[in-house]
């Protein structure tokens, strides 16, 4: 927590910690549906057989993977309880399980297998560059193991000549590093111009498998092109939020967009006074809130109704989050610590079920 920041005692209205829904589950996480949950079920049975397949000294540490890479403190925690949305490992269950243009079993395996482990990967080498987690041989050769797989699972299906391939992703990823250094260091001011082209970047991973799936399905232009626009709403909605409720944090590692943004103020006043003076976090909660309305519209063009269910979720969620912000200051982030501690709560209950 920023020690200039006072928001632990804040207590949001009980509507708005709990957003209402037409059938309340009490058992699905926190921006979980029952309409996703299938994609959870996904995501554990390609890691199970990403496990199934090491040898016998990398099977325990692998099954946690998770809490080796700083990302809970539960041992043993299943992928699909590490995030508190379907769609960051599992987004190509949701976009090629569409109507409009259904995708092979085969496919779609091989594509939810290639992303899953293109995230993980990137996970991994990510917090272990930035020394967010020590560094143990059989970490680093988790790491190396996950990116074998997601080279073997993309080589199933056929790029031919799309310029979106794992190497253009890296690339737009280091290049979002690169920027965002450029930044936090003081040597380019930070604009909402750059914040976007960046965040954009920062998404690169996330289109290949799915983009070589929709290829090798013979989809056409037309389609691809919607399956990247709902891909990009989908990440960009997710990173615009996570930038919010995450300031705090970021702003602790002197990474926080929100601060940067801030215009120079040579009078001594709170950060949290100045981000509530200048709209900057309502202004990203609505950047959010758009980019899952983008990707709801192109869900609907796709057929994609599982995806379009939770981005129409997804674009109220944001929404009523940017009008707290709006109407009391703190209020976000209030909402982010009642949910990470029902996360936390959930992935003790499922370690233990393991």
């Amino acid at each position: 927590m920023c020690k200039d920041v006072q928001i632990s005692t804040w207590s949001a209205p009980r509507f708005f910690l709990w957003p209402r829904m037409k059938s309340p589950q009490v058992d699905t996480p926190i921006m979980m549906s029952p309409q996703t949950a299938h994609v959870a079920q996904t995501v554990d049975a390609l890691f199970d057989g990403f496990v199934a397949k090491l040898p016998r000294k990398l099977k325990a540490p692998a099954r946690d993977l998770p809490r080796r890479l700083g990302l809970t403190s539960v041992k043993n925690t299943p992928w699909s309880a590490v995030f508190s949305n379907p769609a960051v490992l599992g987004l190509p269950s949701l976009v090629l399980a569409n109507g409009r243009c259904p995708c092979s079993p085969a496919t779609l395996h091989a594509a939810a297998r290639a992303h899953l482990m293109a995230t993980i990967g990137a996970i991994g080498i990510t917090r272990i560059d930035a020394g967010q987690v020590s560094v143990t041989s059989v970490t680093a050769e988790l790491v190396s193991q996950v990116q074998r797989l997601r080279n073997a699972a993309l080589n199933h299906l056929d790029q031919g000549d799309a310029p979106v391939t794992w190497n253009w992703a890296q690339r737009q990823v280091w290049g979002a590093s690169l920027g965002e250094r450029t930044v936090f260091r003081g040597n380019e001011p930070a604009t909402w111009e750059s914040y976007r082209a960046i965040a954009l970047m920062k998404q690169g991973l996330a289109l290949p498998a799915i983009l070589a799936a929709a290829k090798a399905e013979g989809w056409s232009s037309e389609v691809q092109q919607l399956a990247g626009e709902a891909i990009r709403g989908v990440m960009l909605g997710l990173q615009y939020r996570n930038d919010v409720l995450n300031w705090c944090e970021d702003h602790v590692r002197k990474a926080s967009w929100a601060v940067a943004l801030l215009p120079p103020e040579t009078a001594e006043i709170p950060v949290e006074r100045r981000l509530a003076a200048h709209g900057v976090l309502v202004k990203m909660l609505e950047l959010s809130r758009d980019a899952f309305e983008r990707a709801n519209v192109a869900a609907a063009a796709l057929e994609a109704g599982h995806l379009a269910h939770w981005t129409a979720q997804q674009a109220s969620l944001t929404g009523g989050l940017a009008r707290m912000e709006a109407h009391c200051p703190g209020a976000a982030v209030s909402w982010s610590q009642k949910r990470r501690a029902y996360s936390e709560r959930q992935q003790s209950v499922l370690a233990a079920v393991a």
